[in-house]
């Protein structure tokens, strides 16, 4: 393998220390393609020696959120690779080894599955329980394997890997032709590190980061340098596959973020184009053209090895590559003439994460069908083709284990040999068919799933009808492996199929991901093709019962169905139960041990039939210990969900009844009907249930009752009366205990309401509040209450008195959530917020998992939202909006919204002198929802309510927490002055006066004049007086120059400058009699400081500068105007 980081050797070295975080390690990362043959050839080679005996080695793992370890303790140092392909971690040693994973596998159980208990040989391999990274490295004679989990893969696990690869992004692949090359730019934005590999023909790329890249027109755009090409798209990386020409070199380089790959042409190619075009040898007209002599800086080419004397043995590698070239020139003339005649038919493939996406690019509309039999997926096509399967060998590498077509008349057949655990989901855009193998929880749903039909034919006998529109003509073939005879019908469309294998007792009906196919196990069986599906008949009728009504139910359990023979698992209703109960208790007792799990399985089916749902559970949970492969078994699967949802588990029992193989079974229908019921659903479990009347009646009576009901009560909810009166005629016609009669009268009321006829159905509500149990009373007391508002029967005080009172009577489930969210509408409507919101609350908090607890959270915040911006809140006093935004905070919207909620909010406080409470929202603002110019924006706002708050230290924390960078001119200018305000008022003058420094604007030198006055500094004060009142003698001054004039005098008194106030007098004293400050100036610039009165009360009288208080007034008056934010 050739390495290309482009990085300094110490990174290099750091990174090896480490462990790389890549799909593929190596054990000692210095290995030379010598020493990894060494390790490998044991595995690959057959002529190699034997094996030594194994080696016992100690196992120790542990794992947490972050990663989990492996540690394998060696008695002498080993070579290893450790890589992940597909879902699977693989493990290889240069030695063997005997090991035990017994607890080790308990510890690792979050991260892997199938790691077997002990391990003997060479490799090892288990099922990764999601998506990673490796890191792999060894020290003496430990070597360590790390998972680390991917940073989207907790929340992206179950994604849709379509979804998950549109957010990736998406680099350019070019290609171009060169004289005697061709070659490849990966147009990266940024550096990327990347791994080239090559065995044979096959080269393999591979980036250090996801992208998709689009490399299926390589092979059309570089004819003769590409054959085929693929790229797979994992969570932490992209793969490229190539295959190249015989012989063709490759050198690959950066160029910047580029990274560019060329594919020389061999030798004899060469000659011959050169002699073609007549340039003569290479050695000698191939130069002077330049392009053979030039090669980009940095690039690493493959030479030639230098002849050694004498016969050397051919490496591993190159025996490997001598016979993939063989192997693929043999299956080229086989292809050629096998599929003589036949069109070409082009395929891309890419592997996402987990997933591999198979496209089959036809050029006319032909009919499909996807169907596994045992360890294949058989892929068939309504016309004859031959399918361009390189991509798929490449891509498909560690997933598919084998690939083949069949040549067949008037038909394409691919079979491919896929691990169990893949599904296959099939889509179509245009012409062409869409194949995806995934892990079941992947697969996607089928539109238009079979259904099987128990039927009669035309001698009464009974048949089956397989529902399934739009099937395409049959074909039918003999499948050798298995020795039966295969009919399959393909589809245009698809959406229709089979996801679980059913099987009647004369036909099977294998899974399948489109089309349908069918599996006849008699040679007289009738398969008829029409609109409806294919009708399956036989001579004496189908071996299922001899009446209709016994047919439904013998192909009902023949199905496959997981709850199809329900009612008999309990013994028939006339059985004892106590006899039957100790029969099969007897019958585990005395099974012997490999049949005493089968008769403990009949005993918990026995006690599902019965309702003793712990009991059952008991027992399977003994079955499992005893046999832990149970826990993938269908059948088991099905009833431990049985058991969970009977104890009303209904978060356990859910994963369970949507297992892949349970999911489209209509027994399960009910059961997951239920659990929709019980989450609130009622659509959801209208939609599960309304066409499941007859499977419902095939349950016991009291199972049958149960989901009766929730049929009756989702068809109302769903506004169907026509299904609703089916259910409850059903109901009606059984005997029901006292409490089931009474509820059965609550639906009645609901179907009366429904019809118009609300005075009968009020009647009936009543009737059962005064006889009805406490949940029906319930229920019938919620009805009755909103027909009384829906008639204007009652006034919405007395309704929610009624309804807070019933929320006492029943607590727990999807009813109380009901009940809280139709107090909060209510509260809402009589202008109680805080009430509307708590009750909102309760509901959307305490039931997150009852459908619509979603829908409230954001009812929520809408209602919240509308309160502050709409002007709803403006009602209440500022004390009580305050009040209710904090209690409720969370609900702030995020954005403009919120920010804008919030400067109203904090608006109304401060005009109502309230500066601390809106402080406080402001700064909750400035640490954590703005950024940028806004964020200095509102700090400014912040520093003016604490410097009115008398708070200047908190003004100047405000201002240094909202700092930015290129602020508008008047917004920086204002926080200048805001924080020399801050710091004079915070007794650091020193600091004021350097922010204001090399400031002359009329601003700046008032704020400097106010920090000299109030700390006595006379000499600035005059010098800074002189600088902003005009020097030349005036009649008349403005009341804010008089103030600074007389200021200005004061300072010269305290000074004692004689000649200043002399000069000051001649200047100014005319004006100043005209002035409210005559009196004093005469005071001050008339005689000695000795001879002025009370000196000292003057200077105290005559306070602050005006303008240095108008600073900081401007603002209070803003804010006392409900226009805090007005200030900037």
């Amino acid at each position: 393998m050739i390495r290309a980081f482009g990085r300094c050797l110490g990174f290099i070295v750091c990174i090896f220390a480490a462990g790389n975080l890549v799909g593929e390690h190596t054990g000692a990362s210095a290995q030379s393609p010598t020493d990894r043959e060494r390790v490998m050839r044991p595995l690959t080679d057959p002529n190699a020696a034997p094996p030594a005996a194994p080696e016992t080695v100690v196992t120790r793992g542990w794992g947490n959120k972050k990663f989990a370890r492996i540690v394998f303790d060696w008695r002498k140092p080993v070579k290893f690779t450790a890589k992940i392909v597909g879902e699977q971690l693989r493990i290889s040693f240069e030695r063997p080894l005997k090991t035990e994973f017994g607890p080790v596998a308990k510890v690792l159980a979050p991260f892997l599955s199938d790691l077997p208990v002990q391990a003997t040989g060479m490799a090892i391999s288990a099922n990764l329980r999601g998506y990673y990274s490796l890191r792999s490295f060894s020290s003496e004679n430990t070597v360590v394997i790390d998972l680390i989990p991917e940073k989207s893969a907790a929340a992206t696990q179950d994604e849709d890997p379509e979804a998950w690869l549109k957010r990736t992004p998406v680099i350019p692949v070019r290609a171009g032709k060169h004289p005697g090359f061709g070659r490849l730019v990966f147009d990266w934005s940024d550096e990327v590190g990347y791994d080239i590999e090559r065995e044979g023909d096959v080269v393999r790329m591979r980036f250090d980061r996801p992208a998709r890249l689009d490399v299926s027109r390589l092979s059309s755009t570089l004819p003769g340098r590409v054959s085929a090409a693929s790229a797979e798209t994992t969570r932490s990386a992209v793969r490229v596959g190539l295959i190249i020409p015989p012989g063709a070199k490759i050198r690959h380089f950066r160029d910047g973020s580029k990274v560019a790959l060329d594919i020389i042409a061999p030798e004899k190619s060469r000659e011959n184009k050169h002699a073609a075009d007549g340039h003569g040898a290479p050695g000698k007209a191939g130069h002077k053209s330049g392009h053979a002599s030039k090669k980009p800086s940095g690039a690493h080419e493959e030479g030639t090895a230098k002849k050694a004397a004498g016969k050397q043995p051919l490496s591993l590698s190159k025996k490997k590559a001598r016979r993939l070239k063989i192997l693929a020139a043999r299956e080229r003339r086989r292809n050629a003439k096998k599929f003589k005649g036949a069109p070409l038919v082009t395929m891309e493939t890419r592997r996402i994460g987990a997933a591999l996406d198979i496209k089959f690019n036809w050029r006319k509309d032909v009919a499909a069908a996807v169907f596994r039999r045992g360890e294949q997926y058989w892929i068939l096509f309504d016309g004859r083709a031959r399918l361009a399967l390189g991509s798929l060998r490449l891509a498909g590498e560690g997933m598919v284990e084998q690939i083949e077509q069949t040549d067949a008349a008037e038909k394409s057949l691919l079979r491919l040999k896929v691990p169990e655990h893949l599904v296959a989901t099939v889509t179509k855009s245009g012409t062409s068919w869409n194949v995806r193998l995934a892990p079941a929880r992947m697969a996607g749903p089928l539109s238009a799933p079979i259904e099987v039909r128990s039927d009669i034919d035309g001698n009464k006998q009974p048949a089956v009808l397989i529902a399934a529109k739009g099937l395409g003509r049959p074909h039918v073939f003999a499948d050798r492996t298995v020795g039966d005879i295969v009919h399959v019908y393909p589809v245009l469309k698809p959406g229709v199929g089979n996801r679980v294998a059913r099987n009647l007792v004369e036909v099977g009906i294998p899974a399948s991901a489109a089309g349908l196919v069918l599996v006849p196990r008699r040679d007289d069986i009738a398969l008829i093709r029409n609109a409806e599906g294919v009708y399956i008949a036989a001579p004496g009728g189908l071996n299922v019962s001899r009446s209709l009504k016994i047919a439904r139910k013998s192909v009902l359990k023949e199905t496959g169905h997981a709850f199809g023979a329900l009612e008999d698992w309990g013994g028939g209703p006339d059985r004892e139960f106590e006899d039957e109960k100790y029969a099969k208790l007897g019958r585990v007792l005395v099974a012997s041990g490999d049949k005493r799990n089968g008769a403990r399985l009949d005993l918990a089916r026995f006690y599902i039939s019965r309702g003793m749902a712990a009991d059952a559970l008991g027992i399977l949970e003994v079955a499992e210990k005893h046999e832990p492969t149970l826990g993938s078994d269908t059948g088991f699967i099905a009833l431990r969900a049985a058991a969970h949802y009977l104890l009303g588990k209904y978060a356990i029992a859910q994963p369970d009844f949507e297992h892949v193989h349970l999911l489209n079974d209509p027994s399960v229908a009910p059961w997951r009907a239920g659990i929709a019921a019980a989450k609130g659903d009622w659509l959801g479990a209208y939609k599960l249930i309304r066409d499941a009347r007859g499977i419902v009646a095939s349950f016991p009576k009291w199972l049958k009752t149960r989901f009766q009901i929730i049929g009756a009560e989702s068809s109302l909810a769903a506004n169907d009366p026509e299904s609703a009166k089916l259910w409850l005629d059903a109901l009606r016609s059984s005997s029901l205990s006292d409490t089931d009669s009474q509820y059965l009268k609550f639906l009645g009321g609901h179907a009366l309401r429904l019809a118009g006829k609300t005075t009968a159905a009020k009647s009936l509500w009543r009737d059962v509040i005064q006889n009805g149990d406490r949940r029906a009373r319930a229920k019938a007391a919620f009805a009755l209450v909103n027909a009384d508002i829906e008639t204007k029967q009652t006034d919405r005080k007395t309704a929610i008195d009624t309804l807070e009172a019933l929320s006492f009577a029943w607590r727990g489930d999807a009813f109380e959530f009901d009940l809280k969210r139709r107090l909060g509408e209510l509260h809402a409507e009589e202008g109680d917020y805080r009430e509307a919101l708590l009750r909102l609350r309760q509901a959307a908090s305490n039931f997150k998992d009852v459908e619509g607890a979603n829908a409230i959270a954001e009812d929520m915040r809408k209602r919240f939202r509308s309160l502050f911006l709409d002007g709803a809140a403006d009602k209440l006093s500022a004390v009580k909006a305050l009040a209710l935004y904090e209690e409720f905070r969370e609900l702030t919207p995020a954005g403009s919204d919120g920010d804008e909620m919030i400067r109203k909010l904090a608006d109304r406080l401060a005009k109502v002198d309230l500066l601390s409470e809106a402080g406080r929202l402001l700064e909750h603002q400035v640490r954590f929802r703005l950024k940028g110019v806004q964020r200095s924006r509102v700090g400014s706002r912040l520093a003016v309510l604490r410097l009115l708050n008398r708070e200047p230290a908190k003004a100047v924390e405000a201002l240094a927490l909202s700092t930015g960078e290129e602020l508008p001119k008047d917004l920086e200018f204002q926080r200048r002055y805001l924080s020399a305000r801050a710091y004079g008022e915070n007794k650091e003058p020193a600091k004021a006066h350097e922010l204001l420094a090399g400031d002359v604007s009329h601003e700046a030198e008032m704020l400097r004049l106010g920090l000299y006055w109030r700390n006595a500094e006379w000499e600035n004060v005059a010098r800074t007086v002189r600088r902003i009142i005009p020097q030349k003698k005036v009649e008349k001054l403005d009341p804010k120059f008089a103030d600074l004039v007389l200021r200005w005098g004061i300072a010269l008194t305290m000074e004692n400058d004689t000649d200043g106030l002399t000069s000051l007098r001649d200047r100014f004293g005319p004006a100043m009699e005209k002035t409210k400050y005559k009196e004093a100036f005469k005071a001050i610039a008339g005689v000695d400081i000795g001879f002025v009165p009370d000196f000292k009360e003057l200077v105290r009288k005559t306070g602050d500068l005006e303008d240095y208080q108008s600073f900081l007034a401007s603002y209070r008056d803003k804010v006392q105007s409900n226009a805090l934010s007005a200030i900037n």
